[in-house]
């Protein structure tokens, strides 16, 4: 056989191999007839956006001695082979990969392959950017990859994907169903990975495919979705057992050969399709025919498929196909397909399809194999991706109306905005946040977004600085943000602060839509004394206090050592505030440790000049044995021996508490003497689950993920804790805890009280209660992991409570929806006996988890996606690192033990060792309580505020400057804050006057008496002096007008015997003007037009009526023709100079931005 190289040249030079040359076939379609089995082969590929190797090492092909792939390779021949047989299919996914093969290509082949998606024999599913993952990522991240993926399909193709392809990620979320399916645009989402027992049921039952109506919010006629299970739904996504005809699939691909196996090979497999149709409902199944980077040399594998179709189809014409192996069927009808023609054949049969109403964790694959570690693995990683997403946020809301230069509106990749939209979008794949990738791979997701933090924040600090009217003459390189600042690093502010006469500038952002106020952190290098004020009140000083960093902050290398924290007062809504920095003197002004509790004192502003005063003090007073620390919203009481917290008030309900450090010991079976596991040698045949064996090969693991056979385990009985996986030493260890330290200190002043506290010699935690706010922040710092005794360790942080929770706790759905969750039970099926109690509990947690009864509630909100449970009555715990020391096996070939200084390179370049120590890990917690039944409630406000934390951007300029470095102190980009339990989630630029603008309701139904309500919304809030022309809605990524798309939607039957479109009630969704309304967790995309010029009618908002669209753009050509040289353009960005001060903005001097 022809190397793929060669191939690849002959290609280059339009010459086909022998071997390629095609069987004409008769081009079958789907059969109406219901005796007839209707095998759609839909061939594919599943290209990784980073796993084994970096996105580009599997793009070019490079690093094969760490797996063999190469992306281009594989669309370079899967085209050609489309090219040359008219019948053939292909679909493709990864618009990361595909996206960068476009920009390769040349003119003539990029009409080939248009042409190609005109006729529907290259389609796209999914077409996001990466398949994202559905447990650890955030909505925000996931709405953005797959818009930024749809836009680019829309503006090569203008191609609008109708099917979801979540093959590979390792368990299914609510939100991936209500929220990026049907409100995307899709008419179905296609799956692999179910827990093995549901899976086992489902096949038993012809259940593997049905409905899912996962939101409990929102209306069922725009939310619920046909779902199909992949690799002929036997856990997986590859094609039926013993029918891969890849390169890759090694001995396992057995290739069909006139005049020696065809009779077998018909026969074999009429067998397993036939296995695979009695497990379902109807006449039609898909062959998904393809794995990991299969494709390479795609002409092998078309022709195979070519071979297989003709003969299989030419046996049933010729009555050699024997009806027993049909079984239910009287013949069998082969063809090439796709996604979109197999969910319509499937709509086609009007099948009463079971109703699923709940998620798809945890997922495990078999008895002691929960895939819930990777919620926690790599926490650094997951916390860099939110981070980065977040400001991607912000970023784009200043990019929209800060710049009028930049044309977006040809290709997505233009956008100043792309180097960052694109490594976020990539960091969302089911191998990048998750945590699962290798070493290196992580290292690149890092250095990927690090680049485009870079890029993105010079070019976001120039809009800040051209809205602010910055005067950069004495300033070095303009406004930048820390990237570190996490880390108690900020070069700018350190270098400022090392002696008097240079003056530090804060520009704080805020993205939220609704006004906030803030405890800024800022690290400064001298114990000195320092004032702080907005640029242009130098005489009206804000609230600031300043605190030594802890030891284990000063132990990172740079960190400063001391930080100043000041009280912003109010930052209005998607506006910034200037703040001043002064250092006065080197008159020490750090607070002292005071670790005698009966030692504290009334507390001392430690500032000089006027202040603005509080409207909130933090206060202390010692009641017995406890420290009591109040700020008139909580109550917080201490133990005054341990420093740890007793019991949280909000002045209605008490929430008593016991709090824990500890960890589980990882299960290595090189340290265990069970019996030696059993090894079947199943060869490819790991994604199917065969019920009748003892010995099951696991589903959720391919033979093509390694060079090495599948390697299956009985019960996974030797099955180690890594990267996927969480499995404690024992199935219900104990929590190894941590001891506090016999002493802690306090800080205390009137804006922030902390209680530092150690746990053995790896564990700080510091507790925070600040004086305007409702909940206690816990930060730690954990790390590192001792893995002295060879053992790996889940570090887990508990805290138990009064409140009795009997097993049931909340987690949220990718930051939207929670979803009820009760120990030992899972809403589809009847659990069978818990051999993994611990593991088996834990839940993906993105934002938030709660416990409540009919007294109180308790939620603890992450800054970060972790894995959590309430695994006893009262308690949550939630797990903020991991370090274990095996391989889980599941394709990662790595243990999970990530170090300081990385790795030696891989074999044969080296024996991929670790270096260093292992990682520290540092992050926060937010406490709150509530009354009874109200922990949704509790959480909800809290949650926007975490992802989205005020943005920080710092310049530094001398003392001495007698000129005003900014002509204004503050703007706003929209009139007013909006609604609180809105969000505006996207605020772009699509061109010069158009947006595209997102806004979601942020509580779910009956979750708070006031804000569970519909809520109105006027747009035009968002453009204060601009009229808006029309708007009109559009499907969740923008791709497509929702009218359009409900004109097209298929509506799906149920077995409860009516349509879905109407299993629930439809509450009313009215608009007026320019005033739209919101349902409960309900998000609403609009493309908006403005008008520059003010005297413009103002728009009535909707009008679909193809008459007003054709009038209207008669009048716009008309008035342009007419005003050509008459009228000049007003600046769209103009600024308002007007002294008149916001309602909103509480005295501060915040101007509109038009």
């Amino acid at each position: 056989m022809l190397g793929i190289h060669a191939l690849y040249l002959l290609a280059f030079l339009n010459i086909v191999p022998n071997y390629a040359v095609d069987i004409k076939l008769d081009t079958p379609h789907p059969s109406n007839d219901p005796r007839v089995l209707n095998v759609h082969i839909v061939p594919h590929t599943h290209d990784d956006v980073g796993w084994l190797k970096t996105i580009d090492q599997y793009y070019y092909g490079s690093n094969n001695t760490i797996q063999h792939a190469a992306v281009r390779f594989i669309l370079d021949t899967t085209i050609m082979a489309l090219e040359q047989n008219p019948e053939r299919k292909f679909t493709y996914v990864e618009m990361a990969f595909f996206s960068k093969w476009w920009e390769e290509q040349t003119d003539v082949k990029r009409q080939s392959v248009k042409k190609l998606v005109e006729e529907g024999r290259l389609s796209f599913a999914n077409g996001g950017w990466c398949m994202h993952d559905e447990a650890t990522t955030h909505f925000m991240g996931m709405i953005d990859q797959t818009t930024l993926g749809h836009q680019f399909l829309m503006d090569t193709f203008n191609y609008v994907p109708r099917s979801g392809w979540q093959i590979d990620p390792f368990g299914h979320s609510a939100t991936q169903a209500s929220l990026l399916s049907a409100t995307a645009g899709f008419d179905a989402l296609y799956f692999g990975r179910i827990d093995h027992e549901d899976l086992l049921l489902r096949q038993k039952s012809q259940r593997c495919e049905g409905i899912w109506s996962a939101s409990k919010s929102l209306d069922s006629k725009d939310t619920e979705v046909f779902f199909s299970l992949t690799g002929s739904y036997g856990g997986n996504y590859g094609p039926p057992e013993g029918f891969c005809f890849d390169n890759l699939c090694g001995a396992a691909a057995d290739p069909l050969v006139e005049g020696f196996n065809i009779d077998q090979r018909v026969s074999d497999f009429v067998d397993v399709i036939s296995l695979q149709a009695n497990r379902t409902l109807g006449h039609n199944v898909m062959a998904t025919m393809g794995e990991d980077f299969n494709y390479e040399n795609a002409f092998v594998y078309f022709r195979n498929l070519d071979k297989l179709i003709e003969y299989v189809n030419q046996y049933q014409a010729e009555g050699k196909i024997d009806k027993q192996k049909l079984a239910k069927f009287d013949a069998i009808n082969l063809f090439y397909s796709t996604p979109d023609i197999y969910t319509d054949a499937k709509h086609a049969e009007k099948i009463q399809f079971e109703v699923k109403d709940d998620d798809f964790f945890p997922y495990s694959d078999c008895e002691n194999c929960f895939w819930s570690g990777y919620f926690t693995s790599r926490p650094n990683l997951k916390r860099f991706e939110r981070v980065a997403s977040s400001f991607l946020h912000a970023a784009t809301q200043l990019h929209a109306v800060g710049d009028d230069t930049t044309d977006v509106s040809e290709s997505v990749m233009n956008s100043p905005l792309f180097p960052l939209q694109s490594a976020v979008a990539e960091a969302q794949h089911h191998d990048g946040v998750t945590g699962t990738s290798k070493q290196h791979v992580a290292y690149d997701y890092a250095k990927r977004i690090d680049e485009g933090m870079e890029i993105v924040s010079n070019y976001v600090g120039g809009i800040l600085g051209k809205l602010l009217g910055l005067n950069d003459e004495g300033l070095a390189g303009g406004l930048k943000i820390c990237r570190v600042i996490n880390e108690t690093t900020c070069e700018i502010s350190q270098n400022a602060t090392i002696k008097p006469g240079t003056d530090i500038y804060v520009v704080a952002y805020n993205a939220l839509s609704i006004q906030r106020e803030e405890i800024i952190k800022i690290p400064v290098s001298q114990d000195a004394t320092y004032r702080v004020h907005v640029i242009g009140n130098d005489t009206d000083l804000l609230e600031s206090v300043l605190v030594p960093a802890s030891p284990q902050e000063n132990s990172v290398q740079d960190s400063a050592r001391y930080i100043l924290y000041f009280d912003s007062g109010f930052i209005p809504p998607l506006g910034a505030i200037v703040f001043c920095i002064e250092m006065i003197d080197m008159v020490p002004s750090a607070l002292s440790p005071i670790s005698d509790i009966g030692s504290l004192r009334s507390f001392g502003s430690n500032n000089t000049g006027s202040r603005t005063s509080l409207r909130r003090t933090v206060s202390n007073h010692v009641v017995g044995s406890e420290l009591v620390v109040e700020n008139g919203i909580v109550e917080v009481r201490i133990h005054r021996t341990t420093g740890l917290l007793s019991s949280i008030s909000n002045g209605e309900k008490q929430v008593d508490f016991s709090q824990q450090w500890g960890y589980y010991t990882s299960y290595n079976s090189e340290f265990e003497t069970t019996e030696t596991e059993n090894v079947l040698d199943c060869q490819f045949s790991g994604r199917n689950f065969f019920e009748n064996s003892q010995k099951v090969c696991l589903p959720g693991y391919i033979a093509s993920e390694e060079d090495d056979l599948l390697r299956t385990k009985d019960s996974g009985t030797k099955q180690n804790s890594g990267a996927y996986i969480f499995r404690p030493k024992t199935p219900d260890e104990k929590l190894n805890l941590l001891p506090p330290s016999d002493s802690f200190f306090v800080y205390e002043s009137e804006l922030v009280m902390e209680i530092h506290v150690q746990f053995s010699n790896w564990v700080t935690q510091i507790t925070r209660v600040y004086a305007f706010r409702n909940d206690v922040e816990v930060e730690f710092i954990a790390g590192p992991i001792p893995d002295d005794d060879g053992n790996g360790r889940e570090l887990v942080t508990r805290f138990t409570s009064s409140i009795s929770n009997e097993k049931k706790f909340y987690t949220d759905s990718n930051g939207r929806e929670f979803v009820e969750r009760q120990v030992g039970y899972r809403p589809s099926w009847n659990l069978s006996e818990e051999t993994q109690p611990i593991a088996g509990n834990y839940y993906p947690v993105n934002t938030a988890i709660f416990i409540e009864d009919d007294f109180a509630s308790l939620a603890l909100l992450t800054d970060r996606s972790q894995g959590g449970s309430s695994l006893s009555n009262g308690s949550i715990e939630l797990m903020v690192h991991r370090r274990t020391k095996a391989d889980d096996s599941r394709g990662v070939g790595e243990a999970l033990d990530e170090t300081d200084e990385g790795m030696t390179p891989y074999p044969p370049y080296g024996k991929n060792q670790r270096k260093g120590k292992g990682v520290v890990v540092r992050g926060s917690h937010r406490i709150i309580v509530g009354r009874g039944n109200e922990g949704a409630s509790c959480a909800r406000k809290a949650m926007d505020e975490i992802f989205s934390p005020v943005h920080l951007f710092f310049a530094s300029a001398p003392s001495s400057l007698s000129f005003d470095i900014f002509a204004r102190n503050s703007f706003s980009l929209i009139k007013a804050s909006l609604p609180k339990n809105v969000m505006l989630i996207t605020f772009a630029k699509l061109d010069a006057d158009k947006f595209l603008i997102r806004l979601g309701h942020q509580y779910a139904l009956n979750e708070d008496i006031n804000l569970s309500q519909n809520v109105d919304v006027d747009l035009a809030l968002l453009f204060p002096k601009n009229q808006i022309v029309f708007f009109v809605e559009k499907t969740l990524t923008g791709n497509q007008s929702k009218q359009n798309w409900k004109s097209k939607k298929l509506n799906w039957s149920s077995s409860h015997g009516h349509d879905i479109k109407n299993s629930r009630a439809l509450t009313a969704i009215t608009s007026a003007g320019n005033t739209i309304s919101l349902k409960p967790m309900e998000i609403r995309t609009f493309e908006i037009e403005l008008q520059n010029n003010s005297s413009a009618p103002k728009s009535n908002g909707y009008n679909y009526s193809p008459y007003w669209w054709i009038l209207g753009i008669i009048s716009i050509i008309s008035i342009t023709f007419f005003s050509a040289g008459f009228c000049k353009r007003k600046d769209r960005f103009q600024l308002l100079l007007s002294e008149e001060k916001d309602d909103n903005n509480n005295g501060n001097d915040v101007r509109l931005l038009s």
